[in-house]
């Protein structure tokens, strides 16, 4: 965007799993270089894995990512919209949702003027069963925080069942695309 590569990534330089954000120009020099998760030294002690990355300009950067605490994996966001002169700290994205989030993806989008956003992630439920979940962000909140889109079963004998949902906008409609691995008969795509 804007004559930029923008980029989020995991390092554990820290000595720990953190999320970082990179900002290149298009002979890749280095612009802006910061660690934005929730676990940067001062702030905890847990690390940050799967990233994604939203950018509609230079100005406006979104990233989410798993924050990984022992009582659950939530997806908190970390946001700036001056630049990447400071970053923000959303928390809790998918709050009514499941626990153990996992693979998030955003979209970016505008519907009449207004700047969107919708992030989907794999979740697990209370019942132990995995969800594709969404939240969108629109007239300035986060609105529909943790809501379910799609069920992809138990966990699977490894205990785990990651559909690593995928989200885009063609202009006019949002579309939501997962894995849905229902065996030995493969059953994938949703």
């Amino acid at each position: 965007e804007g004559n930029r590569v923008h980029a989020a990534y995991v390092s554990n330089f820290s000595g720990q799993n953190e999320v970082y954000y990179a900002r290149f120009d298009y002979a890749l020099n280095i612009q802006d270089l910061d660690c934005v998760s929730a676990g940067w030294p001062g702030c905890d002690s847990y690390p940050d894995m799967w990233p994604c990355i939203a950018v509609t300009d230079n100005s406006s950067i979104n990233i989410f990512y798993t924050h990984d605490l022992p009582n659950g994996d939530p997806i908190y966001e970390s946001w700036t919209g001056d630049g990447a002169a400071s970053w923000g700290i959303t928390t809790d994205l998918f709050l009514s949702g499941g626990s153990d989030m996992t693979c998030p993806e955003a979209c970016l989008f505008y519907y009449g003027g207004d700047r969107r956003v919708m992030v989907v992630c794999d979740g697990r439920a209370a019942n132990g069963f995995h969800k594709i979940y969404f939240s969108r962000f629109y007239d300035g909140n986060w609105n529909e925080k943790g809501e379910k889109l799609g069920n992809l079963g138990p966990d699977d004998a490894a205990g785990s069942k990651n559909g690593y949902p995928q989200i885009d906008y063609d202009g006019s409609r949002l579309m939501v695309v997962y894995r849905n691995s229902g065996g030995s008969a493969g059953q994938e795509g949703q």
